[in-house]
């Protein structure tokens, strides 16, 4: 058991002393004065851990010169772990100054016990108690204080400053089991339990200064998933830069564990936390200058910059580390440029939803000028229209009334007064009346084509052969004898206006009887066919003659209002018909075409659109 105890005992030497060199090599690395503080403090602790023991095996003068310096070296250590509390977060000056002056008193106190071993054990007894119950409250304050304050700090930083306090506590427990258990601490086994709670202490302090990365992992993995929650969001709901930036900054420092941070992009600060101005614009120009990694910025502080170059301009992401933070590593860059990668994808997002934004405001503002001027239009056309129907009714009546004298007097001169009419003056009225007559049927084509224009179109389902078969019908009952062979053929159910099909077919119909006359036989094929276009529509419907043609080199004159290609004293007609015909097709949304040769008939195909199926 005895050397079961001494090798504990150089364990827990031993471990201080590593806790000790770790605490003064951090305080060497950033030579700031809070870890000077918690060096000196953990410093002396390992120094009295390390001296006690082999102070036994001195002499007894030598015995009572270290006593006289690991007593205060003692106080020491526990009013520095209160001045590092200080200097991180400040007590109130009389708790410092009435701290202070008990340690002072508790220090005169050991001396005092050193220098006279030989004191009343009363005395000895209050000594004892002055001096612990001083230390208690010198380490126990901040060891308290650490701990409230790890509650909402990032993992990492959250377990250090535990495990620190949990270490002090620790050595606290120690020495009041020690106060409590001196009646029996020469007993092994109670002096066993000590040095097994004093060997625990020694790794809790160890990874509060230098935990290893593995341990790191472990303690912010369960942050790990959030974070992964937090980057989804980041990265797919984040609605504009500003939010994306607080958003970023606050989850880098968490996930490093950083004091402060800041975002910049193409010029714009989008979020900063925890920096004071001079270290913001520190930390931006080294954004702007690409100085990626781990860099000083003097007072023990250090920071870590990520930056990118998209092509909206140069931006970056950069952290600070504060008094709890980890030292910052490769590993902690390594994750600072993956996050920032992760930021730049985000932006990249943002910028295209913005982007959206505006092009669908501009694609309304067009469409709001686009839907003035279609009104501007309609009314122009509504006005249009009018005119047309008022120009519609005077040709109608106040043209039709003088067509209608001139055929009228012209009949009654001819059958009143043929018999003292010569025959050229009775050829004169002939041709006379025969004129008027044609320009009556001049306006009531003109007329057609203007009702055509204006008239809406009723679609239905409609079988585009009975139509045919009816105007064909109406046709060969005014033939007088003419052979005439109509086919229609079998054609595919279409969507239309009947009335209006009616009219095309008849009017084509019309033309194929009329332009065959010269023919002992005419023959006519009405019929479809598939459309090799779908913009045209399923199929394509013709009428096809045996009559006399025309020269395609005129046919841009075919579907002209009143344009003929053909004599009126050989064939009789307006020139209207086709014109008509084309004014109806294009308000199906299809389109008309002729093809012929003179003297080899003539074929026209029309088309009802897309929507004629």
């Amino acid at each position: 058991m005895a050397e079961l105890l001494l090798g504990l005992q150089y364990a827990v030497a031993a471990g201080f002393v590593v806790v000790g060199v770790v605490s003064i090599v951090d305080w060497w690395r950033h030579r700031d004065p809070s870890r000077a503080y918690l060096a000196l403090a953990v410093g002396l602790l390992a120094f009295v851990s390390v001296a006690s023991p082999f102070s036994a095996l001195l002499p007894v003068e030598a015995r009572t010169a270290v006593g006289l310096v690991l007593g205060p070296a003692f106080m020491v250590a526990g009013y520095a772990l209160l001045l590092f509390r200080n200097s991180i977060m400040p007590l109130r000056p009389w708790i410092r100054r009435a701290l202070g002056g008990a340690t002072a008193i508790a220090t005169l106190a050991i001396v005092a016990l050193v220098l006279f071993p030989g004191s009343p054990p009363p005395v000895q007894f209050g000594a004892i108690i002055l001096v612990f119950g001083v230390w208690v409250l010198c380490v126990g304050e901040p060891s308290v204080r650490l701990w409230l304050v790890s509650r909402g700090r990032p993992a990492v930083q959250r377990a250090r400053l535990r495990a620190f306090s949990a270490g002090y506590l620790l050595i606290v427990l120690i020495l009041v089991l020690s106060i409590a258990a001196a009646p029996v601490a020469t007993n092994d086994w109670v002096r066993l339990g000590l040095q097994l709670l004093s060997v625990l202490s020694v790794p809790l302090l160890y990874v509060s200064f230098a935990p290893p990365g593995f341990l790191r992992r472990l303690w912010r993995s369960r942050e790990e998933e959030a974070f992964s929650a937090a980057l989804k969001e980041l990265l797919l709901f984040t609605p504009d830069r500003v939010a994306l930036g607080q958003r970023g900054v606050e989850w880098a420092t968490r996930l490093l564990g950083a004091d402060g941070g800041v975002v910049e992009d193409a010029g714009v600060t989008l979020a900063s936390t925890g920096l004071e101005p001079a270290v913001e614009a520190d930390l931006l120009r080294r954004i702007l200058e690409r100085e990626d990694g781990i860099a000083a910025l003097g007072s023990g502080r250090s920071a870590i910059v990520a930056s990118w170059d998209l092509e909206a301009g140069p931006g970056g992401l950069a952290v600070t580390s504060g008094p709890f933070t980890p030292l910052f590593g490769t590993d902690e860059a390594a994750r600072l440029a993956q996050y920032a990668v992760a930021i730049t994808a985000a932006l990249d997002r943002v910028r295209l939803v913005e982007d959206l934004r505006r092009s669908e405001a501009d694609v309304r503002e067009l469409n709001v000028g686009l839907e003035r001027r279609v009104a501007q239009r309609t009314a122009q056309l509504e006005a249009s229209n009018k005119e047309l129907e008022a120009f519609s009714y005077t040709v109608s009546h106040d043209l039709r009334a003088p067509l209608r004298a001139i055929d009228g007097f012209s009949r009654i001169l001819q059958d009143e007064h043929r018999e003292g009419l010569s025959d050229g003056a009775r050829r004169y009225l002939d041709l006379v009346s025969g004129n008027a007559q044609d320009m009556g049927r001049l306006i009531d084509g003109l007329l057609t084509f203007s009702r055509l224009s204006r008239a809406p179109i009723q679609k239905q389902s409609i079988n585009p052969s009975e139509v045919a078969a009816g105007v064909a019908a109406t046709l060969r009952a005014g033939l007088n004898g003419r052979r005439v062979d109509i086919d229609i053929q079998p054609m595919e159910p279409c969507r239309s206006d009947p009335i209006l099909l009616q009219q095309v077919f008849a009017n084509l119909l019309g033309n194929a009887v009329k332009f065959t006359r010269d023919r002992e036989v005419a023959h006519v094929e009405v019929g479809s066919q598939p459309a090799e276009s779908a913009a045209d529509g399923p199929y394509v419907y013709f009428v096809k003659d045996n009559g006399v043609g025309f020269d395609m080199k005129y046919s841009d004159k075919l579907f002209g209002v009143f344009q003929r290609l053909h004599g009126t004293t050989e064939y009789e007609g307006t020139g209207a018909g086709l014109a008509i015909v084309q004014r109806i097709v294009h308000r199906h949304g299809g389109r008309v075409w002729a093809e012929s040769e003179p003297g080899k008939g003539a074929s026209f195909y029309f088309t009802l659109g897309e929507d004629a199926a």
